[in-house]
């Protein structure tokens, strides 16, 4: 069966993709048939094949100096960016835990009536609970009984 112009245009547009193995198995062996029965296009593959030999035998090109220059020039200036962008949220998060609207000022506290230390040590003596403990919540009752 001879091949037709239409078919052979669009297996040589899937010979790259042959070559490289990115094919699916069943639009592959389509191509693999395709190329067994039609020598025009059997030595297309083989001249893409060997023109991406030649290809990878060359030496990767080397950036000129200008290049490296503003890739440095890029960098410094993103850097630049990241940082001046941190410092500003950070400045931005500490005015807000500083400034927050609607927060009560502190509340004062009262002096507590000194200690007696001496109902405390009866207290001890007496083999009641730690006087220090705070049972409730800062709450320390100390009798003046001796």
């Amino acid at each position: 069966m001879k091949s037709t112009s239409a078919e052979c245009a669009a297996v040589r547009e899937r010979l790259s993709s042959l070559h490289s193995g990115w094919l699916e198995a069943a639009e592959r062996e389509e191509v693999e048939r395709h190329l067994a029965r039609c020598p025009a296009c059997a030595r297309e593959l083989g001249r893409e094949q060997r023109l991406v030999e030649a290809l990878g035998r060359l030496p990767a090109p080397e950036p000129a100096p200008a290049v490296w220059q503003r890739a440095a020039v890029r960098r410094a200036g993103r850097t630049f960016a990241w940082r001046a962008a941190l410092a500003v949220g950070a400045a931005a998060g500490l005015l807000a835990v500083l400034a927050r609207p609607g927060t009560p000022p502190p509340v004062a506290t009262t002096a507590s009536p000194p200690l007696d230390i001496a109902a405390a040590r009866a207290h001890l003596a007496a083999g009641l609970a730690d006087p220090w403990a705070d049972p409730n919540r800062g709450v320390l009752l100390i009798s003046a009984r001796e």
